[in-house]
């Protein structure tokens, strides 16, 4: 009987909050890592800078969460935290604060709540603590939030007057794919037109037999003549005149300037929400491997927390293991 009593009181004392400064500790870490992160998320928004900090940000982010889930024990100091850090995520896209940033903060907000939930019901109902599985289940959710956030803010950044991508964010996002054009063609984004189109005609080409046997000067016109007829072609089809001394990106951007200048606002929106959407994916995707770094990090914090005896482990037995801050 005393043995039963000891347990309750050892699961009873494991639910309470005995150290409130190391919990706001925990909290500031999640506030101010959310602050950074929305502060480089914005720059990156405006001019593609500052995207590693915004991940180191995101990454620190995270462990914070993790940590907020494991050893904050009373559930409405768990929904303020959260509260105050989804508060602190949108401090630098208050000045595009829009229906549409809003209503992301507060589905962000219950998906946070909802991953700290499912993070609770791991500690709770595993015999012992296993950080991964509690990563596992948790962020995956926190991702999911933190992508429906750089969509708000994406949108916040829009003006309908102008393009829908700058010509800086346009050059990023692009050029990633021209590993998949290469694989057909060896040409570079950032290299001349010129030349792309002579490397186009050339390949075209080599297969000839007949062009194989004339001789060098007729060579010379005939790729010259192809180049030309293949320049025009491009421009009939993309709606604008390329320079050969232009880089192949930049044309491609003045075609798509083109392209959504043409559009009436509703259709120039679709195309946005179309942007939207794959930024979303993008972003999601992204967050694989950042959450297979936030393992490693949030790990290693938890453990060198318990050596330096930030927490401990109070009841530690064959039914289960459960820590508290001390």
């Amino acid at each position: 009987m005393s043995d039963l009593l000891t347990s309750a009181n050892q699961n009873s004392i494991a639910e309470v909050d005995f150290s409130l400064w190391k919990i706001v500790a925990i909290v500031f870490l999640g506030v101010f890592s959310a602050i950074g992160f929305s502060y480089f998320l914005y720059g990156f928004l405006i001019d593609w800078s500052g995207g590693i900090y915004a991940l180191v940000c995101l990454v620190f982010f995270l462990v914070a969460i993790f940590l907020e889930a494991v050893f904050i024990k009373d559930f409405s100091r768990l929904v303020t935290a959260i509260f105050f850090e989804v508060l602190a995520i949108g401090t630098f896209s208050y000045i595009h604060f829009s229906g549409f940033l809003f209503g992301a903060l507060i589905v962000a907000f219950f998906f946070l709540l909802w991953g700290c939930w499912r993070g609770r019901d791991e500690l709770q109902y595993n015999l012992k603590i296993r950080i991964f599985s509690v990563n596992r289940v948790l962020l995956p959710k926190v991702i999911t939030a933190v992508s429906l956030f750089v969509v708000a803010a994406y949108v916040g950044v829009y003006d309908p007057q102008k393009t829908l991508i700058s010509p800086d964010i346009f050059d990023k996002v692009v050029m990633p794919t021209q590993g998949i054009v290469k694989y057909f063609y060896p040409i570079s984004f950032s290299g001349k037109f010129g030349d792309a189109v002579q490397t186009v005609v050339e390949k075209q080409l080599e297969g000839q037999m007949a062009y194989k046997r004339l001789p060098d000067s007729d060579k010379a016109a005939i790729r010259k003549q192809a180049g030309d007829d293949l320049k025009a072609r491009v421009a009939d089809y993309i709606g604008v005149w390329p320079n050969d001394n232009e880089r192949v990106i930049d044309v491609m951007y003045r075609a798509f300037v083109q392209f959504s200048g043409g559009l009436s606002g509703d259709q120039k929106n679709f195309v946005f929400a179309g942007l939207a959407l794959a930024l979303f994916l993008v972003v999601r995707s992204i967050g694989i491997p950042i959450m297979w770094v936030t393992y490693a990090v949030s790990a290693l914090i938890y453990e060198t927390l318990l050596a330096a005896g930030f927490a401990e482990l109070v009841l530690e037995s064959r039914s289960k293991e459960i820590i508290i801050v001390k």
